[in-house]
């Protein structure tokens, strides 16, 4: 192909004898192919600089994760055993639970008119400061508070934002008396990275862990 004169070629007024249009076509395919590599090569550059500069507001170190594969029980168990053996561990920040690893299980809440599926997370105790999560209010879950497994959870700032409460902490739920807000986390992106961060709610289980997370 040095030989040919592309302009010449794809315009049709260069001569190359029986093989004319056998040439012309090598010649489109090159250009198609090189039009295509310029349009991948532009969608790879977009997606590695979204990658770098995107703020999904939660610590992005290394997380190492482990089905339990285990009934309700065995699973506490199972926690309990991998967090004592990496206690002692410099390098491990810290061991949690958690049911599901994104979006979690889909809860109705809010009044009548404002009713919305929101994800709920079950998760242990120590699952915010493990995943590098931002409480900006309230406090976290505690093993030693009982009620906390029962009727505390902790929302984002998204659900604020959405049902338009201001002073969340001590309210209840909106749309579920029996569970009360004891604290709110900076919005992060539990789903994927091009879906708007809707509002979640989380709360604390001290069992039924289909995860383990370490990180």
């Amino acid at each position: 192909l040095s030989g040919f004169d592309p302009i010449n070629t794809l315009k049709g007024t260069l001569k190359v004898g029986s093989g004319s249009w056998t040439a012309r076509s090598l010649v489109i395919t090159q250009f198609a192919l090189s039009i295509g590599f310029v349009i991948a090569t532009m969608m790879m550059s977009h997606q590695l600089h979204f990658l770098q500069t995107k703020n999904i507001s939660h610590d992005q170190d290394p997380i190492v994760v482990i089905p339990t594969h285990s009934n309700q029980a065995k699973s506490h168990q199972i926690l309990d055993i991998y967090r004592q053996a990496l206690s002692g561990t410099s390098n491990i920040i810290g061991v949690t639970g958690s049911r599901s690893l994104r979006r979690g299980g889909r809860r109705s809440i809010g009044p009548q008119d404002q009713r919305f599926q929101a994800p709920h997370f079950f998760v242990d105790h120590n699952y915010l400061q493990t995943m590098g999560i931002e409480l900006v209010s309230g406090r976290h879950f505690s093993p030693d508070r009982p009620a906390d497994t029962q009727n505390s959870v902790i929302v984002n700032e998204a659900l604020l934002q959405y049902f338009g409460v201001v002073q969340p902490i001590g309210q209840n739920l909106p749309g579920r008396k029996n569970k009360t807000i004891i604290g709110v986390v900076k919005n992060f992106h539990y789903d994927t990275l091009y879906d708007p961060i809707k509002p979640m709610v989380m709360e604390y289980k001290s069992k039924d862990y289909r995860y383990i997370l370490v990180r």
